[in-house]
């Protein structure tokens, strides 16, 4: 975007829609955290004209950051539920997940959400945790931050015969793109797979920036998604390193 200069012309496509709600559902659940809340106002609209049965959760940490805060509240009256941090309202998602699965139509409700990565990994552990349908748990990401600084480390392709620096700025996918290796991607942000390899070897820690991985694969850490994971060497003062197989 910032290499273009006036007048370069552009191919693009149209909107792409990979956040589809569902119809038919016994009972929806949508769920965001602060800025998440824009996957979310269409579908709160959408349930509330089809007469759905419905509600909407908006978590943040003050309401002056909490976009259309405001205009929901009007819209959706007792189907919405504001939790708000510096309030002393702060949502609880054990409570949230364990509501759901007690209800009687636990089975059939699907749980929409969008926002923080640590919001969206607790929701899905505790949903996990009470056998719900995996099925019906749907999410949109903003990508992970993950848990530790990014910093360069190696990547090596045994197979290849290649080692290849990936630099703090860029990913192991672009990193390899670059030097001429082709992989299999499609959504860059850890969400659908496409890309995941097999590690072979790790010196230093995985830290895996995905959400397609349960936490039991991340924890085995047998696999990592290219676009959007890294090798961290920590305090240690040597440069990380990662031995992977391409499928």
């Amino acid at each position: 975007m910032h290499a273009l200069a006036v007048g370069d012309e552009l191919t693009v496509t149209g909107p792409v829609q990979n956040f589809p709600l569902a119809v038919g559902a016994g009972r929806y659940v949508l769920v965001a955290g602060g800025i998440g809340i824009t996957a979310l106002v269409a579908m709160a609209s959408a349930l509330r004209r089809r007469g759905a049965d419905y509600e909407l959760v908006f978590a943040g940490r003050s309401r002056r950051v909490m976009a259309y805060l405001d205009e929901l509240s009007a819209e959706h009256g007792d189907r919405i539920r504001v939790h708000v941090d510096d309030e002393g309202t702060r949502l609880s998602v054990p409570d949230l997940v364990s509501t759901i699965a007690a209800a009687p139509n636990a089975a059939t409700t699907e749980l929409y959400m969008c926002g923080p990565i640590g919001l969206m990994d607790a929701i899905r552990s505790s949903w996990t945790e009470h056998a719900l349908p995996q099925a019906n748990l749907r999410f949109e990401t903003f990508g992970s931050s993950g848990r530790f600084d990014a910093e360069e480390f190696l990547v090596r392709l045994p197979q290849l015969g290649r080692e290849i620096a990936v630099a703090s700025d860029t990913s192991i996918l672009d990193a390899l793109n670059a030097a001429g290796i082709d992989t299999l991607s499609d959504c860059r942000k850890g969400e659908c797979g496409l890309c995941l390899a097999k590690i072979v070897e790790v010196e230093g820690t995985i830290d895996h920036r995905d959400v397609f991985l349960s936490e039991a694969q991340k924890q085995r850490s047998t696999t990592l998604c290219l676009c959007v994971s890294r090798a961290v060497a920590g305090n240690t003062g040597d440069r990380a390193s990662v031995t992977l197989h391409l499928t």
